[in-house]
């Protein structure tokens, strides 16, 4: 073996050995940070962090997402319907009749009934009109309430002029004097939470009518609602039940004597009050 190849052979031992201490060294290095309870880098810490804090804001993002999505869901009722309003009929024969004939009530004698219809209430009277209203609204104060309708549906029976009193004379009397009272005494039931109405006063079926002696014409019911409706304040509502039953009066149907309804009529009458009254 020459020279050279000796001295290549060392050179390379050398070189070997060289980078065994290295190894040895940065083993050692490594340990010594590991025992010292050194930590990583910290760009290396940073990068992991990072990407552990993004992952755990996603998944908790996700999971609040959920939760308020599952918390809607549950806490979402279905809108509630809004309550069937409570009618307090007032009126006379004719709501007695719609009372017995339509809602069942029992008839009696007196022609009078003042009590529950149902969930609803009526206070009526046979042949009464104005006078007997008024005479009675403590019975009708005590109904005035919240979620309850007062229909007023009195006055067909001195729904014609005085001797000597013209039609517009007699329109212009009674609608002021009736208008009067029921624009005060809804002062008081809207105070208790009720809602006011006045059902006009429907039609009569003039040949009939006056074939039984009856002095009321349909003229003067149509007038004395023409002259009310601009006499009553804003919280009285204006029900016209007339024009929904005109036609079948005008054409000698739907009645006997002119004044009474049969039973249909009163059905058509009481589905348009309780509609009404409903809808507002």
């Amino acid at each position: 073996m020459n020279k050279i190849s000796l001295s290549k052979r060392v050179e390379g031992d050398s070189v070997r050995s060289v980078r065994s201490i290295k190894c040895l060294i940065l083993a050692f290095c490594l340990l010594t940070m590991t025992a010292c309870d050194q930590s990583i880098p910290a760009s290396v810490i940073l990068t992991e962090n990072t990407e552990q804090t993004e992952s755990e804001v996603g998944s908790e993002t996700a999971v609040t997402a959920e939760t308020n999505i599952s918390d809607d869901a549950e806490s979402t009722d279905p809108p509630s319907e809004k309550s069937e309003v409570r009618v307090v009929l007032v009126g006379d024969s004719r709501a007695y009749n719609l009372a017995t004939i339509v809602c069942g009530l029992e008839e009696n004698d007196t022609g009078i009934i003042i009590g529950p219809m149902g969930s609803d209430y009526v206070i009526c009277a046979g042949g009464q009109s104005f006078d007997w209203m008024s005479d009675h609204e403590r019975e009708i104060d005590e109904q005035a309430a919240e979620n309850t309708a007062i229909v007023i549906g009195m006055g067909v029976n001195k729904c014609r002029p005085f001797k000597g009193e013209t039609v517009d004379e007699f329109a212009e009397r009674y609608s002021t004097q009736y208008a009067d009272w029921l624009n005060k005494k809804a002062v008081l039931w809207e105070s208790k939470g009720a809602k006011v109405w006045f059902c006009s006063v429907n039609p009569i079926g003039d040949q009939k009518a006056a074939a039984y002696g009856y002095e009321i014409r349909d003229e003067y019911v149509r007038r004395f609602n023409e002259a009310i409706i601009p006499k009553l304040n804003d919280n009285v509502r204006y029900i016209d039940t007339y024009s929904q039953v005109y036609d079948i009066l005008a054409s000698g149907k739907g009645t006997d004597d002119g004044l009474h309804y049969h039973g249909y009529v009163y059905e058509i009458i009481k589905d348009y009050i309780w509609q009404a009254v409903n809808e507002q």
